[in-house]
């Protein structure tokens, strides 16, 4: 499972994708994959949201379930995000497949100021976080406590023992 940064990073570089096809509204084809890169950005910061407070996400696109597993964490959802979840979870389901899906820029917008929102909160809960107990949910063996020696070797183990590709 990916990592706290490597679900930042992810959402940023939808929010990035998103962002740019702002630039060719009311375009379809820039809407669609607009509601679908935003969906995207939430759903991986409300992942690595999880990952903060301990839990593992589920494997899902469903902003609904992943909103209600916040929740079970008292993790407070922002108001704009709980007013949209089901229409985040609609253009990622249908945004590629019906070319007729509802779409508003209020909608949109309100996706918009969710992201936002998230990445503030997951900001002060990273600086608040106590700093003498290391949250282990990167990729990263060195920022996990294992020591790079032991990564190096098994990274080696792997590599020789692995079948070779035809």
């Amino acid at each position: 499972m990916p990592g706290i940064n490597d679900f930042l990073t992810l959402a940023e570089r939808d929010r990035q994708v998103s962002m740019k096809m702002e630039e060719d509204f009311p375009q379809p084809w820039a809407v669609a994959a607009a509601e679908y890169h935003i969906q995207q950005s939430v759903e991986k910061q409300l992942e690595a949201l999880i990952l903060l407070y301990g839990e593992n996400p589920e494997f899902t696109h469903n902003i609904v379930k992943l909103t209600s597993h916040c929740e079970k964490l008292v993790v407070t959802i922002p108001e704009c995000l709980d007013d949209i979840s089901d229409t985040l979870t609609l253009w990622e389901t249908s945004s590629w497949y019906d070319p007729f899906i509802s779409f508003t820029e209020k909608k949109y917008g309100k996706a918009v100021q969710a992201y936002d929102e998230l990445s503030r909160m997951i900001g002060e809960k990273r600086r608040n976080s106590d700093t003498r107990k290391p949250i282990n949910n990167d990729r990263n063996p060195a920022r996990n406590g294992i020591s790079s020696q032991y990564a190096i070797r098994a990274g080696v183990f792997i590599f020789l023992f692995s079948p070779l590709s035809p």
